[in-house]
């Protein structure tokens, strides 16, 4: 666990009442089933301490997913990315809806125009053939603003067939999940992207089945370093193998600095007069940002000054507030996981801590 840098965790067996131990230096976001008395469907995302300034989770009405927003300070990207986590029970189970990708569609518009980002979606669990797939890209080139699409992934060299060791026949829900795809560009890089899954497509369940998928916009495709499919683990899950998936990312913010668990907190910075000297060493080591600004600042005149100058002063506004909150860490709400549950705070125990707080208010009044 300690060598990922983020983890999302379908199917969850959790609820409101669970307070998860983790390993020093992670922290934890949980989405719990609340439609069902049954604990199974929930969602928990765990994260490195020190990318908590640069991750947001939106409040989703939807059962189905979890919206974490990277900005676009953690990764190499002019764009916010908004990630969701999205788990979909069997089909025909009391646990599902007809309209599960409607919900995550409507969201996922709103949290886009909102946080002015680009979509992927990890998760999914549905069959969808690779001949299939296919049919996507020769359907939609009709239309103009999709072949500018098209494009950007021809300019990244990916391929338009898409390869599965999984020749199952497609569910109701694997048709839903094309049509999904065709209306907000979006495209399955199982099989291809860089990684052991390279034009293979390889089964993620049982070794039977390929029912987990990696959905990108066009424009996010370049962003991904490497994605693969890891061997099947009894540890993490009863049939389904893990997605890894690496981006590019602005690495000297984030492991070089990394010991001063720069995020535990979510706040404003403010400054600290006997650390001033650390934070002037730190603002002078960021020797990447640097050469970026002053690179803006030494392009042809031929361009907008205006615009040059707004873009350059943002970058330094970006560069100060970094670098304050890995200095002066930043204090607010967010607290860390609790670890504080001791061996004898058994099922009893919690029970009994639940319905004293649904009776307490009972005594309030």
């Amino acid at each position: 666990m300690l060598m990922y840098d983020i983890l999302i965790f379908l199917e969850s067996k959790t609820d409101e009442f669970d307070i998860l131990g983790m390993p020093d230096g992670y922290k934890y976001f949980a989405k719990h089933r609340t439609k069902f008395k049954k604990k199974s469907g929930g969602i928990i995302i765990c994260f490195k301490s020190n990318l908590e300034n640069f991750l947001k989770f939106p409040k989703s009405n939807s059962e189905f997913v979890q919206w974490v927003v990277l900005e676009k300070g953690l990764v190499d990207f002019d764009k916010n990315l908004l990630m969701g986590c999205m788990y979909l029970p069997p089909e025909n189970t009391k646990y599902t809806s007809n309209e599960a990708f409607t919900e995550v569609e409507i969201e996922m518009i709103e949290l886009v125009n909102k946080y002015n980002g680009q979509p992927l979606i990890v998760g999914i669990k549905q069959i969808v053939r690779s001949s299939d797939i296919v049919l996507i890209y020769w359907t939609i080139l009709n239309d103009f603003v999709y072949f500018i699409r098209y494009q950007n992934l021809c300019d990244s060299n990916l391929s338009l067939k898409r390869c599965s060791e999984d020749s199952s026949v497609p569910n109701n829900y694997g048709y839903k999940l094309i049509d999904f795809c065709k209306r907000n560009n979006l495209y399955i890089g199982n099989s291809r992207l860089p990684g052991n899954d390279h034009m293979i497509g390889l089964t993620t369940c049982n070794s039977v089945s390929l029912i987990d998928y990696l959905l990108l916009s066009s424009s996010v495709f370049p962003l991904i370093k490497e994605f693969n499919v890891l061997e099947f683990n009894p540890l993490f899950s009863d049939v389904h193998c893990g997605l890894c998936f690496c981006f590019h990312a602005s690495v000297n913010i984030f492991t070089t600095h990394s010991d001063d668990n720069c995020s535990s907190q979510r706040g404003h910075a403010r400054w600290v007069p006997d650390k001033e000297n650390r934070f002037i060493e730190t603002l002078v080591s960021d020797v990447t940002k640097f050469d970026e600004i002053s690179l803006l600042l030494a392009e042809d005149s031929s361009t907008d000054p205006k615009e040059r100058i707004n873009t350059a002063v943002d970058k330094i506004c970006d560069l100060f507030k970094s670098t304050a909150n890995r200095v002066f860490k930043p204090k607010g709400r967010f607290y860390p996981s609790g670890t504080s549950n001791q061996l004898w705070f058994n099922k009893q125990c919690r029970d009994k801590r639940k319905g004293f707080h649904k009776r307490k208010p009972l005594h309030l009044k």
